[in-house]
């Protein structure tokens, strides 16, 4: 009897009564026999040994064994030939045969013990204990192992049946799923029958599992299923995914090759498409290298594709990496840097190429329309605006024409100014101012002359009349930009034009259409 107070803070109190009545009347008990492995706790026979009274109690975190022993009685004095015996709800009972009875237990055990794991190739011994020990006569045997749970994952060695005892005999079927037993076992005795079955290899198995029962008695070997592979793929970059690059900057690739959670090494057949890549950037393809000699690396001829094969070994993840670079501006496709392995995909952007955003302007002071006399000047403005240009804006078939000018005023060539280097303002002749050279990206130049207005003798239509002109590319169409004066304050027709950059196209507003007479 076990007495447990091992999960207990506090002493726990007996007063416990142990029933020998169905007992007694089959065996004798040995009251000296009686121990009590906890001093605390107290053990009294009563009734003539028919009772044991438990009594003290069992210390915080300990436990109490009570042991004692009986004996059973001969044949003739026994009662229902039963020992039953409770403490509480916790029972025992023992049979006793009758006199001239057998009474044999058949069991069923393994080693590798049950529940063990195996693996192919290993073996399994099975033993079938046939126990007539306590029965007092022999036992006629007729025992059927059915070996169905076991032979779809093994197979059996139908030379290692033995039997412990000649009187004791064992079989196989023609297939080899049931062992039949037959014979006698002596009174008294216990007779074991052991065989052997070797676990299949992995694809010849079936639910990978040896179970084998005799009747209630079973045992169970799972064996681990065949190895195999889980090969994970993806790709990353650095710069991370959707960074924007620049041209000349390298790109990082990192394609991962996972098998860390495989038991098998995974074949490698994986195509890296660059096709997306390549219209923007140069492949580095000195720069490949991976962690696993065992994965191979193989650009196609053209570059667009990187195809990997060979294997990564079980429990393994294999790195391949590999650099490309920008290109530079003018050079790229769609400006998008896009790369895929399966359906793992990184993706840069690349900036536009650098532009110009050249507007031109024609001003003068004092304001267009401004009636003029003799000997008063005109300030002439050409504004070139490349502040939302990207890039630098060349100058390319951009002139004034002041022949509508110097038939009423005198160029004054001196005051000619740029204020940006960058743009140079030269008088082609008497009659034609032409720009050259740029205008820097994000930058406003101003460039201005002087003229000053003829003595009434010496002027012709009495109109100062300034045009700019843009040719277009690629059509060369010409545009003229107008400033108009009329002298001894007649009344003056305003008109003005703004062109977009004449690099890339030009327009006319409706009010300027009417400026052609210009010309």
């Amino acid at each position: 009897m076990t007495l447990d107070n091992s999960q207990g803070t506090t002493a726990a109190s007996l007063t416990l009564t142990d029933d020998m009545s169905r007992v007694v009347d089959d065996a004798t008990v040995d009251q000296a026999s009686l121990a009590v492995s906890n001093p605390s706790v107290t053990a009294t026979w009563r009734d003539e040994g028919r009772t044991l009274a438990l009594g003290g109690s069992v210390p915080a975190g300990q436990r109490a064994e009570v042991t004692y022993r009986v004996t059973v009685k001969p044949e003739g004095q026994r009662g229902d030939n039963t020992l039953r015996n409770c403490l509480g709800t916790a029972c025992t009972t023992h049979l006793v045969p009758p006199p001239g009875a057998s009474h044999m237990n058949v069991s069923k055990s393994a080693s590798p013990i049950d529940g063990t794991h195996v693996r192919p190739g290993a073996q399994v011994t099975y033993t079938l204990t046939l126990d007539n020990s306590t029965g007092t006569a022999a036992a006629p045997v007729t025992v059927s192992d059915n070996l169905a749970g076991v032979l779809d994952d093994a197979t059996v060695d139908v030379s290692s049946l033995a039997s412990s005892d000649g009187n004791v005999h064992g079989s196989f079927s023609a297939d080899g799923r049931v062992l039949s037993l037959t014979g006698s076992v002596a009174a008294g005795e216990r007779v074991t029958v052991t065989f052997r079955v070797t676990v299949k290899p992995d694809g010849q198995r079936g639910d990978n599992f040896l179970r084998n029962c005799v009747g209630e008695s079973c045992t169970t070997h799972p064996v681990p299923p065949p190895p195999v592979s889980h090969l994970v793929q993806s790709k990353s970059a650095s710069p991370a995914v959707g960074t924007m690059v620049g041209p000349g900057q390298n790109i990082t690739y990192t394609l991962t090759l996972d098998n860390t959670a495989g038991t098998a090494d995974a074949p490698v057949n994986a195509v890296d498409d660059l096709s997306g890549v390549i219209d923007d950037a140069t492949v580095l393809q000195v720069t490949v290298t991976s962690t696993h000699d065992t994965v191979t690396r193989t650009w196609s001829a053209d570059g667009r594709t990187l195809t990997l094969g060979g294997h990564v070994p079980a429990g393994q993840r294999a790195e391949i990496t590999y650099q490309v670079q920008v290109k530079p501006d003018g050079q790229r496709g769609d400006m998008r840097v896009r790369n895929c392995l399966g359906t793992s995909c990184t993706l840069h952007t690349t900036p536009p190429p650098p532009e110009p955003g050249l507007w031109i302007a024609k001003g003068s002071d004092p304001a267009d329309g401004t009636a003029r006399v003799p000997g008063e000047t005109v300030t002439y403005g050409v504004v070139l605006d490349n502040t939302t240009g990207t890039a630098a804006a060349p100058l390319t078939g951009v002139t004034d024409d002041l022949s509508g000018v110097v038939d009423d005023a005198t160029v004054d060539r001196a005051s000619l100014t740029s204020s940006d280097p960058s743009v140079t303002a030269t008088w082609t002749n008497d009659t034609t101012l032409t720009l050259s050279g740029s205008v820097p990206a994000g930058a406003r130049v101003t460039v201005t002359y002087r003229v000053t207005v003829n003595p009434v003798t010496q002027r012709g239509d009495n109109r100062l009349i300034n045009c700019l002109r843009c040719i277009r590319r690629p059509r060369r169409r010409r545009r003229i930009w107008c400033r108009r004066r009329r002298l001894f304050r007649r009344r003056a027709r305003r008109s003005c034009l703004v062109m977009r950059s004449p690099i890339r196209f030009c327009w006319i507003t409706r009010r300027a259409r009417r400026m052609r007479r210009c010309r």
